[in-house]
């Protein structure tokens, strides 16, 4: 910094020390005047922003996807730009100086800024577009809540100031900046992009494509196992998850029902599926007896799961899962589906698990989103409320008929 920046920081500083006090003080008063002053309508409108309605879980875990996504870009593609800027720093001068001889030093500086921008140019796409995990999020947040548009707005922004500062450490390498330079190069730099945006559009169907291929073993999966897929999908942000285990003929649950087997009680464990050669049980009764190569789906949380797999040592085969998948049986009735609960849920809203009988219906619960609280496997006591997220699995008519009100 000049040396005329160190008494304005000192001067600041020492003022506000002084002031701030006494505006956090007439913060109170000044509010009151305002309000009497300005418009009723006006009150309404800035009343009825400021409404707090409280963040739900769902919005939280959202707001947790969407900050992943933006930091694993924006780091991603910090450390390209800058691995970028450093690698044209240490070769551009040397290169340049040996092949222009008769260009004086100026000119070669400005060739070698112009260059190093062109190479930071598709990373600092990158950094300030929105890739689509990141869009989708961006979508439902706002959808959620408008006021989230200004803290998505503010990420945002801060984007682009990385992305300028990226730019402009590869122009002050080569040049003595003034105060009045930077501010000339933070216009151009907002001029220019937008339109530089519609001609680096293609490196974004680059990404594309590399994510489609990435995520094709996972796609693959999807369409060889739809309900084991579709449930790990949905619910491994929420620390829930499935396991299968084969009965082996010599397990000492063989003949039980579901309802006499220790591991419900033992480890909060829930059985949403049983395999029984081409035989597709869906949310079985608890009633349902236990033969020998049956192949059950359970879900529940790491730990529950953990705590079931201890349970069933011993008691499963080593047969390989896939044979899960080998029957003829059509998954595509059974579904996963969040629903958030509102006024228009009334079969439900005020219910017990134990007033909707689900299963008798074959489908179930498997867990309840409450504020920040998941409740895997709810008792049949549970009393569900407006704003609860539900994970129902089950038939798909069955969950229609709940569901369509």
């Amino acid at each position: 910094m000049r040396g005329f920046i160190y008494p304005v920081v000192i001067a600041v500083t020492v003022i506000t020390t002084f002031t701030t006090p006494y505006m956090i003080k007439a913060a109170g008063p000044a509010l009151g005047l305002l309000r009497r002053k300005m418009p009723a309508h006006w009150q309404v409108r800035i009343d009825s922003m400021q409404e707090d309605k409280g963040h739900t879980g769902v919005e939280l875990s959202e707001w947790r996807v969407y900050l992943k996504n933006y930091f694993v870009r924006v780091g991603v593609y910090l450390v390209l730009l800058v691995a970028v800027s450093v690698l044209c720093g240490l070769f551009s001068n040397q290169i340049l100086a040996k092949w222009l001889t008769s260009w004086g030093q100026n000119a070669r500086n400005i060739l070698a800024v112009v260059l190093t921008v062109l190479a930071q140019a598709p990373f600092i796409y990158g950094l300030t577009s929105t890739g689509p995990g990141m869009h989708v999020s961006q979508t439902k947040l706002v959808k959620n809540r408008k006021s989230n548009a200004w803290p998505l707005l503010s990420l945002d922004l801060l984007r682009l100031g990385i992305a300028f500062m990226c730019i402009l450490l590869s122009i002050t390498a080569h040049f003595e900046l003034s105060m009045t330079e930077i501010i000339f190069i933070l216009l151009v730099f907002v001029l220019a992009y937008y339109p530089l945006r519609k001609i680096l559009n293609r490196f974004i169907h680059i990404e594309q494509r590399f994510l489609e291929n990435l995520n094709a073993t996972d796609e693959r999966a999807a369409k060889r196992a739809p309900v084991t897929h579709s449930v790990k999908a949905k619910l491994e942000k929420y620390n829930v998850g499935t396991e299968l285990v084969i009965i082996s003929p010599n397990s000492q649950y063989v003949g039980l029902t579901l309802r006499e087997m220790p591991f419900r009680h033992t480890s909060g464990v829930n059985i949403i599926k049983i395999q029984r050669g081409t035989k597709s049980i869906v949310v079985p009764a608890g009633g349902e007896r236990i033969y020998p190569f049956d192949r059950l789906l359970a879900v529940g949380t790491r730990e529950q799961l953990d705590s079931f797999l201890s349970i069933m040592e011993g008691e499963i085969t080593q047969q390989s899962p896939a044979d899960f998948y080998a029957s003829s049986d059509d998954n595509s009735e059974f579904i996963v589906q969040p629903v958030t609960l509102d006024n228009a849920h009334s079969l439900i809203v005020g219910k017990t698990l134990r007033d909707l009988d689900m299963r008798s219906y074959g489908c179930m619960i498997i867990c309840v989103l409450r504020g920040n609280d998941l409740i895997t496997n709810p008792k049949a006591e549970f009393r569900f409320e407006s704003g609860d997220l539900l994970w129902f699995a089950g038939a798909k008519n069955s969950l229609k008929a709940f569901l369509d009100e």
